[in-house]
C-alpha cells in the first residue's frame, strides 16, 4: 500500500477498485485453468483450446495430474472386478459344470453372432461372460463324463443335429447351481434343456449318499421325490413324463387330475425318484400325505405363466413352499445339491412371474430369453387364414386333406366349434376311408389319454 502516499483519496478509492478488479481477473483466470483441466481430463479426446500461453503449462501439469489420479482408481477398479471375477469363476469349478475346451476357445465375437443369430439374451450382463452358450452336443460331455450314459445315447438316437437355442444358453447355468428363468416359446426344447442339468444333479447325490451313507436319508413310508416337474395341463405333463422315460434313467411317475388317484398312488409307491405333475392332483396327493417334498432338489415350473393364467399362484407358492430352501453363499458344494435349485420356464415375462421369481428364486438368477418376452404367433408355423362360407366347409377341407395328408402318413389336427361337429366330422371323414378318431367334452379321460 506504500504506492497509496502522496495520493488523494479519490486516487486511492481509484487504486483500490483497479487491485480489487485486477484480483476478480486472476481468480477468473485460475478458474479457467482449472476447468480446462477437468475437461481435458474428462473428455480424453484430441480437442484444441485457445488459453493464454503464458498458463499452458500449468494447463499441462493439470491434466498430467489428473490423468494419474485417473489412472491409479481405474487400475485400483480393474483389480477389485478381476479378483471379483476370479472368486466367482473359483466358486464355478465347485460344481457339476466343467467347460468343454470348444466352448472355452469360443471369443467375443462368435459368441455375440451365435446369440445374435439366434435371439439369445442373457441377464444379467456379467452371466453373459460367465455362461457361455453350448454350441453342440460334444460340449455337454466334459461335464457329464462318465455319469448317465443314456443321454448322449438319447440325443445320438433321436439323432439331434445341435442344441436348441434355449438349451444352448441354459445349460451352462444350470449346471453350475444357478437358478435360471428361461423365456421361450411352448415347442423349443425347454424339456431337455431343464431335464439333462436335472439328471445329472440326481446322479451327483446318489454319488455322494454311496460315499457317504452316513449322509443319505432315511427311508420313508411317505414316496420322497428328488426331481419335481410342475406343468398346468395334463397334456404338458405327460409330454415331459415321455422324455423322462425316453431317456431311460431314473423313474419317473406322472400324476394329473381327471383319472383315479389309486393307480398314481401305486405309481408313487413303487418308487420314483422323479414327479411330473399338475398343480392341482400334486396338492391332493400331499394333503392325502401320498408324497413329501421335503427333499426336492431340483424344481422346474414349466409354462409358469400359463400355471398362473389359470388361477395356481397360491398352489404354486405353496408348492414351492414345501420344498427344501435355496442354497446360501455358507453351504458347500455337496450341501448345495440337496438344497433347492428352482427352474421356470415361461413363454412371456408379466409381472406376476418377475414377483414369484423374485420371491422364490436365488438372488443371484439367472434369466435367458430366446426371441421376446412379449407373447407372440410362433414363427416357425406358417399361418394360413382363408375366409369361406358355411356351406363351403366341408368341400374345402376335402381339398386340404387331399393336398396335405396324401400319403396319409402325417398326422392332421382338426378343431371345430362344438362337440356335436366333432362327432359328425369324425364319421365323415371315416366314410371316406380316413384313419379319424375324436376327442371332445364327452370323452373319457381314458379314451383321450389312448387317443393321444
Amino acid at each position: 500500500m506504500h504506492e497509496e502516499e502522496g495520493l488523494d483519496e479519490e486516487e486511492k478509492a481509484k487504486l483500490r477498485k483497479a487491485a480489487k478488479k485486477a484480483a476478480k481477473k486472476a481468480k477468473r483466470e485460475r478458474e479457467s485453468i482449472d476447468n480446462l483441466a477437468h475437461d481435458e481430463d474428462e473428455k480424453d479426446t484430441d480437442e484444441i483450446f485457445v488459453v493464454p500461453e503464458e498458463h499452458s503449462e500449468e494447463i499441462k501439469d493439470k491434466v498430467n495430474k489428473k490423468k494419474k489420479v485417473k489412472k491409479d482408481k481405474q487400475d485400483k477398479a480393474m483389480e477389485v472386478t478381476t479378483s471379483t471375477v476370479l472368486e466367482k469363476t473359483i466358486v464355478m469349478t465347485q460344481s457339476m459344470y466343467v467347460e468343454h475346451s470348444i466352448t472355452k476357445a469360443l471369443n467375443s465375437i462368435e459368441i455375440k453372432s451365435h446369440r445374435d443369430e439366434l435371439g439369445i439374451q442373457v441377464f444379467p450382463e456379467e452371466a453373459s461372460y460367465l455362461f457361455k452358450p453350448l454350441t453342440s452336443f460334444e460340449c455337454l460331455t466334459s461335464s457329464l463324463r462318465s455319469y448317465c450314459p443314456y443321454i448322449m445315447n438319447y440325443i445320438r438316437a433321436k439323432k439331434f443335429s445341435k442344441p436348441s437355442p434355449i438349451q444352448s444358453q441354459c445349460w451352462a447355468p444350470l449346471l453350475s447351481g444357478r437358478d435360471v428363468v428361461g423365456i421361450a416359446a411352448t415347442g423349443s426344447g425347454k424339456t431337455l434343456g431343464f431335464l439333462i442339468p436335472g439328471l445329472l444333479r440326481l446322479e451327483y447325490l446318489k454319488s455322494i449318499n454311496k460315499s457317504n451313507p452316513s449322509s443319505s436319508s432315511k427311508k420313508s413310508s411317505v414316496p420322497i421325490p428328488k426331481i419335481l416337474i410342475v406343468a398346468p395341463t395334463r397334456e404338458l405333463a405327460m409330454q415331459s413324463y415321455q422324455v423322462v422315460e425316453d431317456l431311460g434313467g431314473p423313474k419317473g411317475v406322472c400324476i394329473y387330475g381327471g383319472v383315479p388317484k389309486g393307480i398314481q398312488k401305486q405309481s408313487l409307491q413303487g418308487g420314483a425318484e422323479i414327479v411330473v405333475a399338475t398343480p392341482g392332483r400334486l396338492m391332493d396327493l400331499i394333503e392325502e400325505h401320498q408324497l413329501s417334498l421335503s427333499q426336492v432338489c431340483y424344481l422346474v415350473l414349466d409354462e409358469a405363466d400359463r400355471m398362473l393364467d389359470e388361477g395356481f399362484e397360491p398352489v404354486i407358492r405353496k408348492i414351492i413352499s414345501l420344498c427344501p430352501q435355496v442354497a446360501s453363499s455358507s453351504d458347500t458344494f455337496e450341501q448345495s445339491l440337496s438344497k433347492r435349485q428352482t427352474v421356470m420356464f415361461s413363454a412371456t415375462w408379466p409381472e406376476e412371474i418377475r414377483n414369484l421369481a423374485d420371491k422364490f428364486l436365488n438372488h443371484d438368477m439367472i434369466k435367458v430369453t430366446v426371441g421376446s418376452d412379449e407373447l407372440s404367433a410362433n414363427h416357425r408355423v406358417t399361418q394360413i387364414v382363408e375366409c369361406v362360407q358355411a356351406f363351403e366347409k366341408d368341400k374345402k377341407l376335402t381339398h386340404l386333406l387331399e393336398s396335405y395328408h396324401k400319403t396319409r402318413k402325417n398326422r392332421i389336427l382338426i378343431f371345430v366349434l362344438y362337440k356335436k361337429e366333432a362327432a359328425d366330422l369324425q364319421v365323415k371323414l371315416a366314410g371316406k376311408g380316413y384313419n379319424v378318431t375324436a376327442i371332445h367334452g364327452v370323452s373319457t379321460m381314458y379314451t383321450a389319454c389312448q387317443i393321444l
